[in-house]
């Protein structure tokens, strides 16, 4: 005799004995139903220590597991409180922002890049190294201010004069004395006789003009001579650096790429 079949399959994993069955036709679902059931008993084991292990694992974190929900009660308006101001300000922390290359640039030099696209392609390296693209959101644009100066050369030119009239501190002396009883007089000069460092200074009163009246005082008085004008001239050349201009140049972060965009 064949198994009857369930009118819900899945309402269980036996099937009834028809009372009314004979014992010996009812052998096949008494086997039947003893196989499907020691099944569902190693099932139920199988399940059953898989539940004691999470059991045990929650027995053993339950008190980590309710702090960690009593944490997220307690702090979770301030944590949505975070996200809003995150998101209602995260438009400002993208805008542009300006930096100084340090270094300035002189003018010919910088001019001699722009041919080659060059300069953008400096200050984009530059940039890679001390704003790293991955520091920065996508599109961050940064803009490069640069210094251009410019070398002039200047002469300069020194000329000036000095005349040495070569007058003697005293103009004149008056003696009284008598004729030829007059004394000799001394003051030492700066004249040596054509040997300088050689010979003793002269006396400058032997280049002066004497008066004398008999029984009179004696005039003596002094001029100078021999004047000389000095004369310095000097010319040169210095070299004068002045800025002269600024470049502002913008990048844009383009995928983790610094990509130069327009002198601004």
């Amino acid at each position: 005799m064949s198994i009857p079949t369930k009118t819900t399959q899945t309402c269980s994993n036996t099937f009834l004995i028809d009372e009314n069955l004979c014992l010996s036709n009812s052998l096949n679902i008494i086997n039947y139903n003893v196989s499907s059931l020691s099944s569902a008993l190693v099932s139920l084991e199988n399940y059953q220590q898989n539940w004691a292990s999470l059991y045990t694992s929650f027995q053993a974190n339950s008190s980590i597991w309710m702090q960690c929900i009593s944490n997220v009660q307690t702090f979770s308006s301030k944590w949505i409180s975070f996200s809003t101001t995150v998101q209602n300000l995260s438009s400002s922390w993208n805008k542009p922002f300006t930096v100084y290359y340090p270094t300035m640039q002189e003018l010919n030099y910088w001019n001699s890049l722009s041919a080659s696209n060059t300069q953008q392609s400096s200050l984009s390296s530059w940039l890679r190294n001390n704003f790293p693209e991955s520091l920065y959101n996508n599109n961050q644009i940064i803009n490069v201010t640069v210094y251009i100066y410019e070398a002039q050369t200047v002469p300069v030119i020194f000329s000036r004069t000095y005349e040495e009239s070569c007058t003697p501190n005293c103009v004149g002396v008056s003696i009284a004395c008598n004729g030829n009883s007059c004394p000799t007089l001394f003051e030492g000069c700066n004249h040596h006789g054509g040997l300088a460092g050689k010979k003793a200074c002269d006396n400058v009163y032997s280049y002066c003009t004497k008066t004398a009246t008999f029984g009179g005082p004696q005039h003596i008085s002094c001029t100078g001579t021999g004047k000389k004008t000095l004369s310095v001239n000097s010319t040169t050349t210095v070299i004068d650096t002045h800025v002269c201009k600024t470049i502002t140049m913008q990048f844009k972060n383009n995928t983790k790429v610094w990509n130069y965009i327009q002198n601004i």
